[in-house]
């Protein structure tokens, strides 16, 4: 009887093999061709897995930055309304306590520190330095910490935390040193007195105060570093471009010095006068009511709020007028209620010759004034002196007061009986 050959056995000298062992081993030239496709891939993704991770990397940390800006847009807010209120800054609070209430003024240490808050003075004035009085501001208490969930340090200005001495034009009693690289490569130091400055410690937390209180995780001269002289309760403050690397020039803090941008220009003075309340503005600036480039003080117009209106401006200014008087205010007319009734100020305050003023013909008086012009009354003769001399009876037959020929004063007839 015949026998069956085995499908891998020796025939004419070749192994012969069978369909399935052929598809899942390949040893002719698509064998290679897959190995090289794993190689190009291998390669590819050598190149391109360092910028993914370089690329994630600058993602983490501008979501970071995102972080700490929203906390402190957050805190800018909330002390604008605080401010507002209270026409002062808040008080620092305790860094042990970690209550996030404002220190009373008296328990504040007259120098150096105690209970978690500091007084400094590096020439302009005290400094209050504590945490974030959260409690006081109406935020959330994890708004007073940074990334690393350590508080931020809060330092102000202790003359703003004060109604009776507190001046927005003051400009603050912390020394801030801000150092950046120029298009020269060359590093430059810039000093500033500020109001205040909010400290996260970065994430070594040198000399950063826990979110629950207690001493800082790491001690503020535990190492090297630019940053130690944001954590050693003096009123200097710097902003440096150093790095993470450890040595003298480390610096991982971030600073923010110019919270308060949204502070309101009114604030409220009700403490100052007890039972009654009042609107505060000690700013410099121009005010602008209905229109953006306000030239006075006080300036109400419709240039940009309704331009199709006519323009009656209506100006309050601190400056010296031309005629040398101090202050005043200016507008075109004056109405009453009804925008019926109306007169311009030259009627007043107008020259004669100029055509302005009020005046009646000889052989009257002024009787009234209605609607800017004068109503002149016919009930004697008299004769014009060219001016009201005091003695005798004098009528007024015109108003002139001009500022630009002095002759301040009305025009008058004495009556002849």
């Amino acid at each position: 009887m015949g026998t069956r050959e085995s499908p891998n056995v020796l025939t004419h000298g070749k192994f012969s093999k069978s369909p399935s062992e052929s598809f899942n081993r390949p040893d002719g030239p698509e064998s290679g061709f897959v190995i090289l496709l794993t190689v190009i891939f291998l390669i590819v993704v050598g190149i391109l897995l360092p910028a993914f991770f370089y690329l994630f990397n600058l993602e983490l940390k501008d979501r970071e930055a995102r972080k700490l800006f929203e906390k402190q847009q957050t805190i800018a807010t909330a002390m604008a309304d605080y401010i507002s209120l209270n026409a002062e800054y808040p008080r620092p609070a305790s860094r042990i306590a970690a209550d996030g209430i404002s220190v009373a003024a008296l328990n504040m240490p007259a120098a150096g520190c105690t209970n978690g808050v500091c007084t400094a003075n590096d020439g302009n004035g005290n400094v209050f330095i504590g945490a974030v009085p959260y409690a006081s501001l109406g935020i959330e208490a994890d708004v007073a910490w940074d990334n690393q969930w350590n508080q931020f340090t809060y330092a102000v200005s202790a003359q703003q935390t004060d109604q009776a001495t507190y001046d927005p034009n003051f400009p603050g009693a912390v020394n801030l040193f801000t150092s950046e690289y120029n298009a020269a490569g060359a590093l430059v130091t810039n000093q500033s007195w500020v109001t205040l400055v909010l400290v996260s410690h970065g994430d070594d937390g040198k000399g950063g105060f826990q979110r629950n209180g207690g001493a800082p995780i790491v001690a503020c001269a535990a190492s090297l570093g630019q940053d130690n002289e944001n954590c050693d309760d003096d009123a200097r403050f710097v902003d440096y471009p150093g790095g993470t690397a450890p040595g003298a020039q480390h610096f991982d803090d971030t600073l923010f010095s110019n919270i308060l941008s949204m502070v309101y220009v009114w604030n409220n003075t009700r403490s100052l006068v007890p039972g009654q309340a009042a609107l505060l503005n000690l700013g410099e600036d121009n005010m602008g009511v209905g229109i953006r480039n306000p030239e006075h003080k006080l300036h109400v117009s419709n240039a940009d709020s309704d331009p199709s209106l006519p323009s009656n401006d209506f100006l309050v200014q601190d400056t010296d007028l031309a005629d040398g008087i101090d202050a005043g205010f200016m507008t075109g007319e004056y109405c009453d209620l009804t925008e019926t009734n109306c007169f311009s100020p030259d009627v007043l305050g107008g020259d004669m010759d100029d055509g302005e003023g009020l005046a009646c013909p000889p052989g009257e008086v002024l009787g009234d004034v209605v609607n800017g012009s004068p109503v002149c009354v016919s009930t004697f003769l008299g004769t014009s002196t060219g001016g009201c001399a005091p003695g005798g009876r004098a009528f007024v037959t015109g108003i002139n007061l001009s500022y630009e020929n002095d002759s301040v004063g009305f025009d008058c007839v004495t009556h002849t009986p």
